[in-house]
């Protein structure tokens, strides 16, 4: 069964162009999309096609075991603290929990290079939830910088 692709007419162009394009997309979340799409289709056409949106939760629920919880372990040994045993609010503020030596720049610095040499393939990549959400995790680097500014070199 083909897949219509509607016509763009003038007025969609112009909402697309002159309304949407100018929106600040920054605090919108780009999984909310996988959910859009979704609801677009007939029950049937998403069974058929196995189309269905996967939760934030359930998808953590696959990345962090395979390499989510390394890669924070691995950080939070870089800047002396255990993540496990750190309450949310420390965890969102590191800069009481070690000194920026240049042993620890120079590992921080080392970590940033292996979270931008990782490399993710999502082969059903329906609306693209699961790749979306492990770049907004693997920009952690640059959360982190955001909230410590002793660590901005090392994420820069």
């Amino acid at each position: 069964m083909p897949i219509e692709i509607p016509n763009f007419t003038k007025e969609i162009v112009d909402v697309i162009v002159n309304h949407c394009a100018p929106f600040d997309w920054s605090e919108i979340s780009p999984t909310i999309f996988g959910a859009v799409f979704e609801s677009t289709l007939n029950p049937e056409t998403r069974r058929k096609g196995g189309m269905h949106y996967t939760s934030i939760e359930n998808i953590h629920k696959v990345i962090d075991p395979l390499f989510l919880d390394d890669l924070k372990a691995e950080f939070a040994s870089i800047v002396g603290t255990r993540h496990s045993e750190r309450s949310e609010e420390s965890q969102k503020d590191v800069s009481h929990s070690f000194n920026m030596t240049a042993k620890t720049k120079n590992r921080l610095e080392q970590f940033r290079n292996k979270l931008a040499s990782l490399t993710f393939l999502d082969p059903a990549c329906g609306s693209g939830n699961f790749l979306t959400e492990i770049y907004f995790t693997e920009t952690l680097g640059k959360r982190v910088s955001e909230s410590d500014p002793r660590l901005a070199d090392a994420f820069v």
